[in-house]
């Protein structure tokens, strides 16, 4: 299963280009770039909100995993253990 890890990199990256989005609006100048300044800030907190929402959730999932393959939970939490592998299946397909 992909594993999405080294956003130290991306979040760096979006850091950066919000500070200098940040600056272009705190500009006397800006007017000429202000829709587009506007629309990329929005589109750099998106992707940043996104990255979160991902690592959220893959961290949640991974620890479901962990409790689900057990065998033990299988045969305790039969239907449970089959609705979680009908939804991991559905899960690794979508971000593979």
């Amino acid at each position: 299963m992909f594993v999405l890890s080294g956003v130290d990199e991306l979040y760096a990256f979006l850091d950066e280009n919000l500070a200098n989005i940040n600056m272009i609006r705190g500009n006397q100048y800006k007017a000429v770039v202000e829709k587009e300044a506007e629309a990329l800030r929005k589109q750099l907190i998106t992707m940043n909100t996104v990255t979160e929402d991902l690592l959220t959730l893959q961290r949640s999932w991974m620890y479901l995993e962990n409790i689900f393959v057990s065998g033990e939970i299988k045969r305790v939490l039969s239907e449970e253990s089959k609705a979680f592998d009908k939804i991991d299946t559905f899960f690794r397909a979508l971000l593979v």
